[in-house]
């Protein structure tokens, strides 16, 4: 996880000539605008069987932070004050009594609903089974559940809500490799969950923590945690710039997403952009930064939050709840080189008010040096203008950068190397945390960079977002490019999987050779050993949807893997491993046809958890 040389802010090209993508490889492609039919829309909220009773049923109640999590919220202040990323908003809480749930052995369900496993458990209709429970954290601001152990039969369907709110729906889509999942997050001090599996079938997960999201403003209370000051007095709310600004403002900030994750138990947000392809097929690619996120469970914990501006310049906000949405994300590509991480998003939002969804273009083309960069995010100033602050004024802001050589370049070495990063100054607006992975913008919306972070001027504080004599560093896209081109620029399908030592080929139709994949291990015990894992193919004895690896000796595999077409049911390609080790290693599953990827790693030192991942690739 990086840390911040300052307060994040973005910044216009200093370094002369960008890094140029490979020969026949540059693309300059513009953003557009997907049809409203593409977008995922909501279903209309269900009455839930168990919603009255889990209302008015005391089962999981937590204290507030401030006396229940003294440290938890020390930790956080601790981190945010020095001025690391990404920001902090929350952590994980323990309930009192965990919920562990079986409904294996439960053949039918009561017609009304009955105490059973820390919640409650009912009849949900025709042949299936309703568990509920209720978790309420005393003065929190918005609540994360976190599902561990998690063996639900496809087609399972679950629900999330606030007291009294409305439902919001979710699936296995968000199931992380090691079986877990965080549900999307609920406004206020408590949260209802449902889930309706069928009666008889093999159903069972435990409940045994809460992500607890910390309102953070200036001063203090119950349910306000006080957060350091800094001046945010030159954030400019985007619907306060004009057209001139950014001609494609309208469209553009409906691109651009808040994102809310977890990371080791701990909850962080950033901001990221949707990306266009050449096949203009309005797949969901997205764009952030490597130190926000760099793993497979943090990307399947994702909820990002689109729309989020004011209704006019200074106006209203709009109701957080009510914002368009898109929960759980599949992690294509990740790399400290440029801090990049990209991804695929499980699905694409509702539409905006305008009837569509806007995906941004991007530009690999040779830049030069007095280039003026543009930027939307969600900075979170930690102090805000007025007698009345917003705790929720991270919504959307404007950026405009200029072409002052970087103050920072007496600063040596550089934080971050050239070419591989971009660095310029401010001339409108500021960045905070939250901002974070934004992306930066040519006038015509291209792309060609993601915030990074920041490095001060001599005797200039570093933590103060709007000090024009900082200077701002972004991961140049031109060397990001080459690693998402596959995806981004599918000039050709590079046809099927070719096997050889290290390659493992296996068949979705006989002998198609669809999925590819590669294993690479590192560890340092016996004196410290790498390389690359060694193919065993099974199609010799008639197996052709799995295959073993071997690390150190052919008569020593390490580890079954297979890829199972669960398109009939849960519109995915599922990867199932088990490895008998417990050195690290990183397992990369291509779909060749599609183009998509999935990754897996296991720490080095730790025995491997079988992998059960039912939702690792997505179907055509």
């Amino acid at each position: 996880m990086a840390t911040r040389h300052s307060a994040l802010a973005a910044a216009a090209l200093v370094s002369g000539l960008l890094y140029p993508a490979s020969a026949g490889r540059a693309q300059s492609v513009e953003g557009a605008l997907m049809p409203s039919a593409t977008a995922t829309r909501t279903a209309p909220a269900p009455q839930l069987r168990l919603e009255s009773a889990l209302a008015a049923a005391p089962l999981h109640t937590l204290p507030s932070a401030s006396t229940g999590a003294a440290d938890q919220l020390a930790a956080l202040q601790a981190w945010n004050a020095a001025g690391k990323l990404p920001l902090r908003v929350g952590f994980a809480r323990a309930l009192t009594s965990p919920a562990v749930v079986s409904l294996g052995g439960v053949a039918s369900a009561p017609s009304t609903s009955q105490p059973f496993a820390g919640g409650l458990l009912a009849a949900a209709g025709a042949g299936e089974l309703a568990w509920g429970t209720r978790v309420t954290v005393r003065d929190s601001y918005r609540l994360r559940l976190h599902l561990s152990d998690v063996h639900l039969p496809a087609g399972t369907r679950m629900w999330v809500e606030e007291q009294g709110g409305t439902p919001r729906e979710f699936g296995l889509e968000l199931l992380a490799p090691e079986g877990d999942l965080w549900t999307p997050s609920v406004k206020g001090d408590s949260l209802l969950f449902e889930v309706h599996v069928p009666a008889g079938a093999q159903a069972s997960f435990a409940v045994r923590e809460v992500m607890e999201i910390i309102r953070l403003a200036p001063g203090g209370g119950a349910s306000v945690f006080a957060v350091p000051s800094s001046d945010p007095s030159c954030i400019v709310d985007s619907s306060c710039s004009t057209a001139s600004a950014l001609p494609d403002l309208a469209d553009i900030r409906h691109a651009v997403a808040q994102l809310n994750f977890v990371d080791q138990g701990v909850g962080y947000v950033c901001s990221g952009g949707l990306l266009f392809d050449t096949k203009s097929d309005f797949i969901p690619y997205f764009l952030t930064a490597n130190h926000c996120f760099a793993d497979q469970p943090a990307a399947s914990s994702l909820e990002a939050v689109f729309d989020y501006y004011t209704s006019s310049c200074t106006g209203a906000f709009p109701d957080y709840n009510t914002l368009p949405r898109a929960n759980g994300s599949q992690l294509l590509a990740t790399s400290t080189n440029s801090d990049f991480t990209f991804l695929r998003l499980n699905s694409v939002p509702d539409t905006n008010p305008s009837g569509h969804r806007f995906f941004l273009g991007w530009t690999v083309g040779t830049l030069t040096q007095g280039t003026t960069f543009y930027r939307l995010s969600f900075p979170f100033p930690l102090s805000q203008p007025g007698p009345n602050p917003d705790p929720e004024r991270f919504s959307q802001s404007f950026l405009q950068t200029g072409n002052n050589i970087p103050v920072c370049s007496n600063v040596q070495p550089l934080p971050k190397p050239r070419p591989q990063f971009l660095y310029a100054s401010l001339v409108k607006g500021g960045t905070f945390g939250g901002s974070s992975g934004a992306p930066l913008l040519l006038a015509s919306g291209q792309v060609v960079g993601q915030l990074g972070g920041g490095c001060a001027y001599v005797n200039h504080d570093p933590e103060n977002g709007c000090d024009y004599m900082n200077s701002e560093f972004d991961g140049a896209f031109s060397v990001t490019y080459p690693s998402i081109a596959q995806w981004l620029n599918p000039v050709a399908s590079p046809g099927p999987c070719v096997p050889n030592a290290t390659t493992l080929c296996i068949d979705r139709n006989p002998g198609d050779k669809r999925f590819k994949i590669q294993v690479s291990y590192s560890t340092s015990q016996g004196g410290g050993l790498s390389g690359s894992g060694h193919a065993i193919p099974l199609s010799s004895l008639g197996v052709t949807e799995g295959g073993l690896f071997w690390f150190f000796g052919a008569t020593n595999p390490e580890m079954l893997i297979k890829v199972i077409d669960g398109c009939a049911l849960t519109h995915t390609f599922w990867v199932f491993y088990a490895a008998t080790t417990n050195v690290g290693f990183t397992v990369n599953v291509t779909d060749t046809v599609a183009l998509t990827q999935t990754s897996y790693t296991n720490l080095d030192g730790h025995a491997a958890p079988p992998v059960q991942d039912t939702s690792a690739l997505p179907c055509p």
